[in-house]
């Protein structure tokens, strides 16, 4: 009898709390099994980047800024970054640079600023070579 009333109180507890979680999720909201609600309509997406290549026509390391021609327009851009930032230091009017940037509260962003062919791969021979050199 005993064993009967435990499993009935049980039961009434289990199910009484099961309806708890079958709770309405509010409009505009994603529930995930076993995760958090998600605002759906807050979602924001970053900064769309555009990469452009052309030649620099202008550089000033210490105002910190970067004029570039391309085919169709030249962009006046700042740096984005502290690697961007060291690399206007080595270039120079007449450079040919591969940039990535955006546009952010009207000015452009540029958080690389690279020379096409600084990043070198090394081919099978030459990695032979480096081996097979005493040091």
């Amino acid at each position: 009898m005993k064993a009967f009333l435990k499993l009935s109180f049980v039961l009434l507890v289990a199910l009484s709390l099961a309806g708890v979680s079958y709770a309405q999720v509010p409009s505009g909201t994603k529930a995930v099994a076993g995760g958090p609600v998600v605002n759906v309509e807050a979602k924001e997406e970053g900064p769309k980047v555009t990469r452009a290549v052309g030649e620099v026509t202008a550089v000033d390391p210490d105002g910190g800024t970067l004029r570039v021609r391309t085919k169709d327009k030249e962009l006046l851009l700042s740096p984005g970054s502290k690697a961007a930032r060291r690399s206007l230091q080595t270039l120079k009017a007449g450079d040919a640079v591969t940039v990535s940037y955006f546009e952010k509260e009207g000015y452009l962003v540029a958080p690389s600023i690279e020379k096409p062919g600084r990043r070198t791969k090394l081919t099978t021979d030459a990695k032979k070579k480096s081996k097979s050199e005493p040091k």
